[in-house]
């Protein structure tokens, strides 16, 4: 069941909106009837709304690619949300594409998470050893990754120290 557990959402070719699951909508902060009939730009900033980039990612999706990856969203109070997603045509009989589905789960917590590791070694290149990051709302696996960041900042602490 995709949608008990994913954020699905499906589009007409151009990025018009047809429906959208309760996930998404949750994840984004909206109710169905606030997005049917929007264009997908709503999820997005407005820079990159008016790129070419945006615009050429439309034009292939009508085309019948697909895409996989990490990207980046603007929620309904404008904040960040990161999901991993895929956007996917589908078909009609004669092959012309009717439709775009995503499925996308949230990857916000991941996100900042590694941004925040992201911004402790940043410090510690610039030789800034006080930096630590707390670990208990990261996904294990990250949360292991910034552990290990701690300990290692901390035993160049204690070296130097001894030095």
């Amino acid at each position: 069941m995709v949608n008990a557990s994913l954020a699905s959402i499906h589009f007409r070719p151009d990025g018009t909106i047809i429906w959208a699951n309760e996930n998404f909508l949750q994840t984004m902060g909206y109710a169905l009837p606030e997005v049917e009939g929007k264009h997908h730009r709503m999820f997005v900033d407005d820079a990159y709304a008016q790129s070419p980039d945006y615009k050429q990612f439309w034009h292939r999706l009508a085309g019948g690619e697909t895409f996989s990856d990490r990207f980046r969203r603007v929620n309904r109070d404008g904040k960040d949300v990161w999901i991993q997603a895929t956007y996917s045509a589908v078909r009609d009989d004669q092959g012309v594409v009717e439709r775009v589905i995503k499925i996308a789960s949230d990857d916000t917590t991941r996100q900042t998470a590694l941004s925040h590791i992201q911004h402790a070694l940043a410090m510690l290149e610039h030789g800034d050893l006080t930096q630590r990051i707390a670990t208990a709302a990261f996904p294990d696996d990250v949360a292991e990754l910034a552990g290990h960041l701690n300990r290692a900042v901390g035993q160049i602490t204690d070296l130097i120290g001894n030095v």
